[in-house]
């Protein structure tokens, strides 16, 4: 049996520190602040209540927007939330299960870029390339001051991405095949505006590195395609239903994209970040190695080691148009490809130039700049052997300290609080005692449906708000008012109750006219007594609206698929059979080609 070498060990031991300091403010008690602070706790919540209710993906949220609820997950990106789930039905407290999310995908991201720069560069350079990729300031920022989790958990895949499409350029493989398709949708649903830039971007690695051969194209390109389709549950009703959302606060501000622009100025020359996100920075390492890979291009070319001179240059390329579609100078493109106003903010494509520059990091360790280190090294100590790994440690420690500064919350940490303080009703009042004021997006969010008059609806809301807060200050208990009565006279009880699903005990003693304080959205149906009855949407608020007649009824509400999620649902299995059935046939052939090898031979 053949065991580790010492410097295995070494960079193993190495790769353990740096993932450790750069999740070490999530191993503290409390969780950091951020711009979303507890938002994904909230969520998670809301997710869980609708894991627990037997729903596969929770489409509709019941609690949100003071009970008026929202179709949030049927629009925002699920994978986060899944994997959170996981450690929260263990027993973790959400708080933790977010925490361990966290940081399951900063060891992800670790791994995936590892992964990837090993193939080219070599494992000491893979080593300095995941480092640097876990600790610069966009990655961090992401975590400990923008609270972008989802596009924190996409980076993690992305190098993944860029490494199976490479290898499945050079060799046809069931293997890359089906890990080609599972990241592609992987990517989808962990952050999907991501897939914008990411998609792209692989297209062109396709076309740059694989073989010249129309089979290799065709198979890349099928594997992205049955990505797509595997995520179809979650991004098909996504595309297709958003109509019915009013998505005009999506593109104003704060999302308007032509109010986050970065200079150039703030891009290289800021330090450190401040209440202005000047953690949307490059960086002088980053600047750093795009010059030493500008270099390596120009003197390696036409070299024998050409393969990694296209590499450096095909990142090289993407770390540029990260920077340029940050800055204002790519404005043209922004207004005239309508796709990129969901992108929302352009310091997204930081993402791009934090993965491609990471990459390149790993030639400060690459072998045709050994002589380099090697003169260096003598310089220093002039009879003792030079060695890769003791450069690798060096530059790794200088990375460490200087990347140190961003690795603390810029807002500190939010005090420790049970699961049940997370309920949105519970957080609008902790927020109104600790400032007076509340992060909007812990009771509302910003998707929900159109079908109102947004006025009267805020109106209605702040009087909702007002009502939660005088009752919790008077350590009263707060449930949301269920229903209410319009026109007649009678009494509502609530039977049953469900994310996606209320029961309604109605004796009317006239004809009444009632409301169910739920935002009516395309899957929710109504029964009365059994049998199927029109909902009406209540123009001012967007609440389901009914006419009971006089007597003793049985109401009830349930929010089920519309066809074009069933089909979307339909599509992500045929794709699962289909990617399986590949894998079964190429196997099936493969034995086939032994037996006759086998044959031929005797």
């Amino acid at each position: 049996m053949r065991f580790p070498s010492k410097k295995t060990w070494i960079l193993l031991g190495l790769s353990i520190v740096v993932i450790l300091i750069s999740v070490s403010p999530l191993l503290k008690d409390g969780f950091p602040k951020n711009h979303d602070s507890e938002l994904y706790m909230v969520w998670l919540s809301e997710f869980d209540e609708g894991i627990r209710d037997g729903q596969f993906l929770p489409r509709w949220v019941p609690n949100v927007w003071v009970g008026y609820g929202s179709p949030l997950f049927n629009f925002n990106q699920p994978l986060f939330f899944y994997l959170a789930e996981m450690f929260h039905l263990i027993g973790f407290s959400l708080v933790l299960s977010v925490k361990l999310t966290l940081i399951l995908a900063t060891c992800l991201a670790y791994l995936f870029m590892f992964v990837l720069s090993k193939q080219f560069f070599g494992r000491h350079a893979a080593l300095l390339a995941s480092s640097i990729y876990i600790m610069m300031p966009y990655h961090i920022g992401l975590m400990y001051e923008r609270g972008a989790f989802s596009e924190y958990l996409a980076m993690a895949f992305a190098p993944l991405l860029f490494f199976v499409f490479y290898r499945l350029g050079q060799k046809i493989s069931y293997k890359y095949f089906f890990w080609g398709s599972i990241t592609v949708a992987l990517l989808l649903l962990s952050h999907n505006i991501s897939t914008l830039f990411y998609i792209p971007a692989v297209f062109l690695m396709v076309v740059l590195f694989s073989k010249k051969n129309l089979k290799y194209y065709l198979v890349s390109f099928s594997s992205i395609i049955i990505g797509f389709l595997l995520a179809a549950f979650f991004w098909i009703p996504a595309f297709f239903e958003r109509h019915h959302l009013k998505l005009d606060n999506l593109f104003s501000p704060p999302y308007d994209y032509h109010d986050h622009f970065i200079s150039f100025r703030e891009l290289f020359f800021s330090h450190y970040w401040n209440s202005d996100d000047m953690f949307f920075q490059v960086s002088f390492v980053t600047s750093l190695v795009m010059v030493i890979g500008f270099t390596l291009i120009l003197k390696n070319w036409r070299t024998k080691t050409r393969i990694h001179s296209r590499a450096v240059f095909f990142f090289l390329f993407l770390a540029v148009v990260g920077i340029l579609f940050t800055n204002s100078t790519t404005l043209f493109v922004w207004e005239n490809i309508d796709l990129m106003k969901f992108i929302q903010f352009p310091s997204r494509f930081l993402s791009l130039t934090n993965l491609a520059t990471a990459f390149l990091a790993g030639i400060l360790v690459w072998p045709e700049l050994q002589k380099s280190y090697r003169w260096i090294y003598k310089k220093i100590r002039p009879k003792a052997t030079y060695g890769l790994t003791g450069a690798t440690i060096v530059i790794l420690i200088l990375l460490i300290w200087f990347f140190s500064p961003f690795l603390k919350p810029s807002g500190g940490y939010l005090p420790k609080k049970p699961d049940q303080r997370y309920a949105p009703h519970y957080l609008i009042h902790d927020q109104l005692m600790a400032s007076n004021t509340i992060n909007t997006f812990v009771y509302k969010t910003a998707i929900f449906p159109k079908y109102n008059n947004i006025d009267k609806l805020e109106e209605r809301v702040d009087k909702v708000v007002d009502d939660i807060n005088y009752a919790l200050w008077h350590d009263l208990e707060y449930r949301y008012q269920k229903t209410e009565i319009l026109e007649g006279q009678a009494e509502i009880g609530l039977v049953f109750e469900k994310s996606n699903q209320r029961k309604l005990k109605i004796n009317a003693s006239t004809d009444v006219i009632m409301i169910v304080n739920t935002f009516w959205f395309p899957g929710w149906q109504a029964k009365l007594n059994g049998q199927p009855v029109d909902i009406i949407v209540n123009d001012d608020f967007g609440l389901m609206e009914f006419n009971i007649p006089m007597g003793s009824h049985e109401l009830v509400l349930e929010f089920k698929n519309t066809p074009i999620r069933t089909a979307s649902n339909a599509i992500s299995l045929i794709s699962i059979i289909i990617l399986f059935g590949v894998g079964a046939y190429a196997k099936l052939r493969r034995n086939k080609q032994s037996e006759s090898f086998y044959h031929t031979q005797r």
